[in-house]
């Protein structure tokens, strides 16, 4: 990349940011539920489950050209699937803004507070990976917005259908 983008750009095209990933990692060719492995995989980035704090979901680490991630093994397989996805939205903000050095960065209880830009586009980040809005509001037309079913489908939780609600159709 020859110029570093801001969070801002980022935040503005996130949809667009996430969309380009899932075209790179299944070329077109999606099921459901995303399987987020396989972007991690796809961007060499090791991920590692195992038992972290209480209040820690995850965590990004790079070090100048590695990256990891840690997943809290604790914690149920939909907060694991958003966490990974939220960890992801971490490195892709960070290659694009051309961020450097010694980089940990933890998903904790501050993160779903909505009032840092990082955290916010993480947030977004995963829920676009998740539940790409195109399939997301297909499955809430063909379900007639049944919670249940479209958590079942995109393999998520009730909560992050409920804010992908509130996010994308406004109610």
């Amino acid at each position: 990349m020859a110029t570093s983008i801001d969070i801002k750009y980022l935040l503005e095209n996130t949809e667009e940011i996430a969309q380009s990933v899932l075209n790179r990692v299944f070329k077109n060719e999606m099921t459901y539920p995303i399987n987020v492995n396989k972007i991690a995989e796809n961007f060499d980035i090791p991920v590692y489950f195992q038992k972290l704090d209480d209040d820690l979901a995850g965590c990004f680490i790079s070090e100048t050209g590695k990256s990891a991630i840690a997943i809290n093994s604790k914690d149920s397989i939909v907060r694991q699937r958003f966490t990974l996805a939220h960890e992801l939205g971490h490195f892709i903000s960070y290659k694009f803004q051309e961020k450097i050095g010694s980089i940990f960065d933890g998903r904790g209880v501050l993160a779903s507070l909505g009032v840092d830009p990082e955290e916010i586009f993480a947030n977004k980040f995963a829920a676009e990976i998740l539940m790409p809005k195109k399939e997301f509001l297909e499955q809430m037309k063909k379900s007639n917005g049944d919670v249940n079913k479209v958590s079942e489908y995109f393999n998520v939780s009730k909560y992050a259908i409920e804010i992908r609600v509130k996010t994308t159709i406004g109610y």
